[in-house]
């Protein structure tokens, strides 16, 4: 019974996980349809709370309104609170880190950051954030955000970078300090 209770758990917070993003798609979305582009709202009125049609004040996020990533970070936190093992862990915590780093990818890493383990292997889901956006990601590695374990943040950044644009990462290494390099 016990090997089947970590299973059940990721399962059952993947379901509450999917419930929520599913509660905050935008209602042209969770019909099916496209969006239809024209008919977004001004950038000021976007992150408004409005009622979708048929549902007597429920408020929906609208087309335009930004992610809110605090679903991630609920998920993020239990997950930290279940007592798995540590591969089931790591694996469950990659999966939440996915979505995540697709709509707020500085807090994702924040997040990482502050609970990852000493082989910091949950950095690899980084990759592709860091190669399309190299200088966002050098700057945090610039400021020493998260102190000496920036240096795993760094070697991440060499890694994903490097297999891809050789010259961005030439010029943002030339930054670095001799001691650094």
């Amino acid at each position: 019974m016990k090997s089947r209770r970590p299973a059940v758990l990721i399962a059952t917070h993947a379901a509450a996980l999917c419930a929520g993003l599913m509660f905050f798609r935008p209602p042209s979305q969770a019909q099916g349809g496209p969006l239809d582009i024209d008919s977004r709202e001004s950038p000021a009125a976007s992150s408004e709370m409005v009622p979708a049609a048929g549902e007597s004040g429920r408020p929906r996020r609208t087309a335009e309104s930004p992610v809110n990533s605090s679903t991630h970070r609920a998920a993020w936190k239990v997950l930290a609170h279940q007592g798995l093992p540590r591969p089931e862990r790591m694996k469950a915590s990659a999966v939440i880190l996915r979505g995540w780093i697709r709509d707020d990818w500085r807090e994702a890493l924040d997040a990482a950051m502050g609970e990852t383990p000493d082989d910091f292997s949950l950095l690899a889901e980084f990759q592709d954030t860091f190669v399309r956006e190299p200088e966002a990601a050098w700057q945090l590695i610039e400021e020493k955000r998260y102190g000496v374990l920036t240096r795993a943040v760094r070697k991440q950044w060499i890694t994903a970078v490097g297999r891809e644009d050789d010259a961005t990462l030439k010029k943002l290494i030339e930054t670095l300090p001799v001691s650094a390099k």
